[in-house]
């Protein structure tokens, strides 16, 4: 009975090598388990950590965004401003460009009739008139219209000069293809007419040699230039 007994119930020794292994087992468990709670804590961690910089980073952004369209708007409102000032601007500048445009046929009509008694003569070659231009014109005026005896020549020829010299770059004077034309202004506009209408270019005046025409001076004419 004692021998059936001892085989019912097993070795003491294969029991307890039983109850080690898993104990072993356990505690690997056990130790896996709390690693993986360390690492888990690890993680959330840094998980808090990089929650708190985005968090910042999107305040940070956030902010940003709200002085951009703080400033845009203030930029809109400039730039409204500004497209008032430019439409204001551009119908003055239409108005002022009518005004300059007046001014000018008004300053171009004064300067017409400032030479309506002026005359150019051409074909006079320089230095034959020596020192008195004036004197020389009036010999010259009396020989090439020896038929307007009813005028008093020094009265009626107020002033006289040649057209200054063109100047070219650095200042210095060109020289002249053609003689400079001599400006004279009568004091009588009928005598200037009666000279003009029978000295003109298609029909100019000889006189000592010198073939003579005018032309008449208006602001539209520049001052010949050189070829």
């Amino acid at each position: 009975m004692a021998n059936n007994m001892e085989g019912s119930t097993g070795s003491p020794t294969s029991s307890a090598c039983t109850v080690g292994a898993d104990s072993g087992i356990l505690q690997s468990i056990y130790n896996s388990i709390k690693e993986l709670q360390t690492e888990t804590r690890i993680e959330n961690r840094h998980a808090r950590v990089a929650t708190k910089r985005l968090q910042g980073t999107v305040r940070k952004v956030a902010k940003s965004c709200t002085e951009i369209e703080t400033k845009l708007c203030s930029m809109e409102e400039r730039i409204a401003a500004a497209e008032v000032d430019v439409d204001a601007l551009r119908e003055q500048c239409v108005t002022q460009d009518g005004q300059l445009t007046d001014l000018m046929w008004k300053l171009e009509d004064y300067e017409t009739r400032q030479r309506r008694n002026n005359l150019r003569f051409l074909g006079i070659n320089e230095g034959l008139e020596g020192s008195d231009i004036r004197a020389y014109v009036i010999k010259l005026l009396r020989g090439a219209f020896p038929e307007l005896t009813n005028w008093d020549w020094e009265t009626e020829v107020q002033s006289v000069h040649r057209f200054p010299a063109v100047r070219r770059e650095g200042g210095h004077s060109a020289e002249p293809k053609y003689p400079r034309a001599i400006l004279v202004f009568f004091g009588n506009y009928l005598l200037r007419q009666t000279i003009f209408d029978k000295a003109r270019p298609n029909a100019p005046r000889s006189v000592e040699g010198v073939s003579v025409f005018t032309l008449p001076d208006s602001a539209k004419m520049a001052v010949p230039t050189v070829d």
